[in-house]
């Protein structure tokens, strides 16, 4: 079954609505006016009861006969528009007026309308306790309620007319919007969040409006997440493919060579299993990089925020790579402030550590590496400084990228951990920066904001 639109339906209602309302007015209308004209019909009647039974009297007085009495009353009511007749005690017809009737008698009271009567009992002989009785003709009672009638229907003729015009007009300006808003739920449904919202006209349809509005920022907001979930998925098995196939690779060959009866497995044998080791430690150290690189990344910025030093870090995260530190007998130089301020300390401290085993992977033995923390204006500002060979003009503005490597086949990194520190340090509000330091060695610079700024 095919659904009325709103358009049709306001129609309808404005119709029902001007019917209802004219039949009830035109009904009380005509019971007002019928109840008033009765009471004016009556006294009317009333007074030309009492002149008609005065000109009775003055006829009988006249010796004149009562058989010819219907003649009088013929013109009387002739004259007053009324029909007259003249009954005895037992309601028995003596005399009526029927000069306008075709033939005398044809006007009964049981087949005329319901109609004010006016009845006078006779006080003089010889017509005591007869009862004359006076109401208006037929034709000449309906023909006002008839014109009342006929108006009332005109009426509501118009009314149906108006209604429709109104209707339609109405219809038109509440639908508008409510078509619009369907042109933008449809947008929606295809995924298009930057469509105008019309304006609204009512107050019920504002709050559709803004209701619609929330869904639809709420509906953008988590099909965002969702594309950037899916992107990092995405990127992260594009990675961990391109990443994993080379220590795989690698694997696969050594354990083939392992397997092979070539003569002088048995002497490589050991070589071969070291290899299969140091290849097993690249996948550990990729497979956790890719994770937890992927986690940052997925996750909104963590909202555990805690007031911490950067000084401290530093220290747990030296203590971290101690192991790496005490076999190449690199010492940490560490000055300045404690540079508090508001962050997560352990995707902090993460950092911290990335950058400095990244520093201990090219300083040379018995060198050292370099923290200078300082706070100017309403930022900490953080400078790690090692030895080494410092970082060549075309991989700075590189070496934040994910598995990138200015020396692919001499490091033993995934090429991940400078991409997790940049993560962690926008996330915590800051950058970081990149450059050879005026020594030499690479100078990776830090800033945060300051704890009563963050």
């Amino acid at each position: 079954m095919k659904k009325l639109s709103l358009q049709v339906r306001l129609v309808y209602s404005f119709i029902i609505i001007a019917l209802a309302s004219i039949l009830a007015v035109g009904v009380l209308t005509l019971w007002l006016s019928v109840r008033s004209y009765n009471r004016w019909e009556e006294e009317y009647l009333g007074r030309i009861a009492g002149e008609a039974s005065e000109q009775i009297r003055l006829y009988v007085e006249s010796s004149a006969p009562v058989a010819d009495l219907g003649g009088a009353l013929d013109r009387f009511g002739l004259r007053n528009n009324v029909v007259l007749r003249l009954e005895d005690s037992h309601g028995i017809l003596v005399a009526e007026s029927s000069a306008l009737h075709d033939s005398p008698g044809s006007l009964s009271l049981p087949h005329l309308p319901v109609m004010p009567v006016a009845r006078r009992v006779m006080a003089f002989p010889p017509l005591e306790d007869h009862v004359l009785v006076v109401m208006r003709f037929d034709e000449y009672f309906s023909h006002p309620f008839f014109l009342l009638v006929q108006g009332i229907f005109w009426a509501a003729l118009g009314a149906v007319a108006v209604a429709i015009l109104l209707g339609r007009y109405s219809g038109r300006r509440i639908a508008r919007p409510i078509a619009r808003l369907s042109l933008v739920a449809a947008d929606i449904s295809r995924h298009r969040w930057d469509g105008s919202l019309p304006e609204s006209n009512s107050r019920e349809l504002e709050l559709l409006t803004r209701s619609l509005a929330d869904m639809r920022q709420q509906l953008a907001a988590g099909f965002h997440t969702l594309e950037k979930e899916r992107d990092v998925m995405k990127r992260f098995l594009q990675d961990a493919s391109h990443q994993l196939r080379t220590p795989v690779t690698a694997l696969t060959t050594f354990l083939e060579l392992l397997e092979s009866d070539l003569p002088d497995m048995v002497q490589r044998r050991g070589e071969l299993v070291a290899d299969c080791r140091q290849q097993t430690d690249k996948l550990s150290r990729i497979i956790g990089d890719l994770v937890e690189l992927t986690r940052i990344e997925s996750e909104r910025p963590s909202s555990r925020r805690e007031l911490c030093s950067l000084k401290e870090l530093c220290r747990r995260a030296w203590k971290g790579v101690e192991s790496k530190s005490s076999a190449k007998r690199i010492f940490l130089d560490l000055s300045g402030p404690s540079g508090e301020v508001d962050a997560d300390p352990h995707r902090l401290e993460m950092a911290l550590s990335n950058i400095l085993d990244n520093a201990l992977k090219w300083a040379p033995e018995e060198s050292r590496v370099s923290v200078r923390i300082e706070q100017k204006n309403k930022l900490v500002f953080v400078s790690v400084c090692d030895q080494g060979p410092g970082i060549a003009e075309k991989d700075r503005e590189r070496i934040f990228e994910r598995f990138y490597q200015s020396y692919p086949g001499t490091s033993e990194g995934s090429g991940l951990g400078l991409a997790v520190v940049k993560r962690i340090i926008e996330d915590n509000g800051g950058r970081i920066s990149a450059r050879n330091g005026e020594d030499g060695g690479a100078r990776f610079d830090l800033f945060l904001p300051a704890a009563q700024e963050a």
